[in-house]
């Protein structure tokens, strides 16, 4: 296959080569929350590598000009570290931004799973506050154990380097990162630059301190088969499919016979589909394996595809048969002219089905078909083809109505019965319908819903057109009654399970299906019927007192119910709060952190939230909000001596305050 090859070959191409690429467009929903630096030209210590550190000062500065090019640094081995905002920026430097709208997901999540929102060039990031190198770390060893025994070849792709021994079509550890130019990544501190382009990189190992892998820009386009008709438009398509995500924007050329015939960017799929009369073929009918061509316009962004052909299908054409509906006749009348008249452009022989003189039966619900095979003179560009027209043979009309019936579920069936209206010359109602029943699929047991009510037997109209409206039965749901008990002695403790038991009967057969506790309106536990019975458990009451009611659904031919209210109380969980140091005694100016953990007293769970108060004596040092249960404070600015410290924790409406033992912590002076 062929590639297209950008150079860069000066300073003004190369920015005239970004200004385009940024119109472009191209885009994905698919970026992790990592930024890194473009590649730039190593004037201090060359060649370039992912250590080096950008530097565009001194009397030979580096010079952002080059960046990363698809095919050079196809397989380029890149060593990401977190970048801390202070330092020069390296090759490698990874800058924590936020790639999801804000409230987004965790910062470890959204490098598994990929923000989920539409991303472009030019767009700038928000950084990422706080210390992020925990989740990055154990994100990446999350993005690796999705395909764990994929790795990277160096020799694959003819060389190029590639993924091998993967479990997919596609890697999950081939992600797509946002690049920025490094001598504007290098002076943000607070917010990233605009994005410049997207990078595949392909997630290889974690070590400490840094997550390595390789850059690959090499992506796939696929063609699907094109089948059309001599003279008419054909749909082209083609799908490109990169590193991390479909990319939107991308330019695809269209080529037939070494000549561009259509252009179209790809859409969110990746997939480009040119208007669909970009294309019509003259050749003749027949195969043309690969006559179809694709190519990448130009390379926008970081990825390239090899080009990629599909085959193309001309098939001959197929004469119009114009054939006008004939009007309805009555039965007797012999099929003539008036109506096999059908007419083609282009000359031909006609072959009719029935045959002219034709006598047809009455057609009842379904008019009787008239076929026409036509044979063109010119069987090569033309093939055979039929026509199919419908004519009505009328009879006589003739009405019948079976009434609709209705019963509860489980009462045994109703009788069925029908009128007629449109008898004739004498005729009975017992000459015509004699030997018919009034039929339903449906019993006494038969769910809730609509059946049909149809007729059996043999109807001897034979002389009516009979319209039959057929009835239906409507079995409806048998009331029920629900009643609820709390089992659990009120109040209880919060988060501790409370126990409701909840009955469902009805006049006939025993309820089944679910029942549903409501706070209010508000569903908080529910549970299958057992028998008519069921118990439910809630542990997820909050403190105060809960109007409760159990709703049953219905189900099985039983119709919803709701019991009576049942009020429960709950009383708030009590708590004990302790407190931890991580160096007792310290020296002075040493960091010490002061570790709180709240936690319930039994039978209450769960983890409390809120804020603890930290106190050195009666002063207050610090308030900080619990997460998972605990709040730490670091502090280095402790004089030599000891300290009283407590930790106070100011309670919720569910957990109740509590406060923690004194902690002397003890700090001495300098020296070992």
């Amino acid at each position: 296959m062929r590639h297209r090859l950008l150079i860069t070959a000066s300073i003004s191409f190369c920015l005239a080569l970004l200004a385009t690429t940024a119109q472009a467009q191209i885009a994905s929903s698919c970026l992790r929350p990592l930024g890194i630096p473009d590649k730039w030209v190593e004037n201090q210590t060359p060649p370039w590598d992912s250590t080096d550190t950008f530097d565009p000062t001194g009397a030979n500065p580096d010079v952002y000009l080059t960046g990363f090019d698809p095919i050079t640094d196809q397989g380029l081995p890149i060593a990401l570290t977190l970048y801390n905002r202070l330092d020069p920026p390296q090759g490698g430097s990874a800058w924590a931004v936020q790639v999801s709208e804000p409230g987004g997901g965790p910062f470890q999540d959204a490098i598994v799973t990929c923000s989920g929102y539409f991303h472009a060039l030019g767009e700038s990031f928000p950084s990422v506050t706080g210390n992020v190198a925990g989740p990055f770390g154990a994100g990446m060893l999350d993005l690796i154990s999705q395909d764990p025994a994929a790795s990277w070849d160096p020799s694959a792709n003819g060389g190029r380097g590639g993924v091998v021994n993967s479990a997919f079509a596609q890697s999950p550890r081939i992600i797509a990162l946002p690049v920025f130019a490094p001598d504007a990544y290098a002076k943000s501190t607070s917010t990233s630059p605009a994005m410049v382009k997207i990078v595949g990189f392909f997630v290889s190992e974690r070590t400490i301190g840094a997550v390595h892998g390789y850059l690959t820009g090499w992506s796939q386009l696929t063609v699907p088969p094109v089948t059309a008709r001599v003279g008419e438009w054909a749909q082209l398509s083609a799908t490109f499919s990169g590193p991390g995500s479909p990319l939107a924007g991308l330019t695809v050329e269209f080529l037939f016979n070494d000549a561009v015939v259509a252009t179209a960017q790809t859409d969110g799929t990746g997939t480009a589909r040119p208007a669909t009369t970009a294309f019509n073929p003259a050749s003749k009918p027949g195969e043309y394996p690969g006559a179809i061509r694709v190519r990448l316009l130009e390379w926008e962004s970081f990825f390239v595809a090899d080009e990629a052909a599909g085959d193309l299908t001309i098939l001959r054409k197929l004469p119009v048969i114009t054939w006008p509906t004939p009007a309805d006749i009555t039965y007797g009348t012999p099929l003539g002219p008036q109506h096999l008249n059908a007419t083609a452009d282009v000359p031909g022989q006609f072959s009719y089905t029935p045959a002219a003189g034709t006598v047809l039966p009455v057609s009842k619900d379904v008019p009787k078909s008239l076929t026409v095979t036509y044979v063109p003179h010119d069987t090569e560009l033309y093939e055979d083809t039929t026509a199919t027209t419908f004519v009505n043979v009328r009879p006589a009309p003739l009405l019948l109505t079976i009434k609709d019936a209705q019963k509860f579920y489980l009462d045994p069936l109703p009788a069925f019965t029908f009128t007629v209206a449109g008898l004739l010359n004498g005729d009975t109602v017992e000459d015509q319908f004699g030997r018919t029943t009034l039929e339903t699929t449906a019993t006494a047991a038969s769910a809730v819903g609509t059946y049909p009510i149809t007729m059996g037997g043999t109807i001897d109209a034979e002389n009516y057109f009979v319209t039959l409206n057929s009835g239906v039965l409507t079995i409806v749901p048998r009331p029920t009654a629900a009643v609820i008990q709390s089992v659990t002695p009120s109040p209880s403790t919060y988060s501790q399970a409370v126990t409701f038991a909840v009955g469902v009967s009805s006049s006939v057969g025993v309820p089944g299906g679910t029942v549903t506790l409501l706070r209010g309106d508000v569903p908080v536990a529910s549970g299958a019927l057992v028998n008519g019975q069921a118990s439910l458990s809630v542990s997820s009451l909050f403190a105060g007192s809960h109007a409760l009611t159990a709703l049953y659904a219905g189900a099985g031919g039983f119709a919803a119910s709701s019991s009576p209210v049942v009020v429960h109380s709950v009383n708030r969980a009590n708590t004990t709060t302790r407190l931890t140091s991580s160096v007792n005694p310290a020296r002075t100016g040493q960091a010490v952190t002061f570790t709180a953990t709240v936690s319930p007293v039994a039978p209450a769970a769960g983890a409390p939230t809120g804020s603890v108060e930290f106190l050195r004596g009666s002063v207050v040092v610090a308030t900080l909000p619990l997460t998972n249960g605990s709040a730490q404070l670091t502090i280095s600015t402790l004089a030599a001596g000891k300290h009283a410290i407590q930790a106070r924790y100011a309670g919720t409406a569910n957990y109740a305050s509590s406060l923690s033992a004194v902690l002397q912590q003890t700090v001495k002076g300098g020296g070992k």
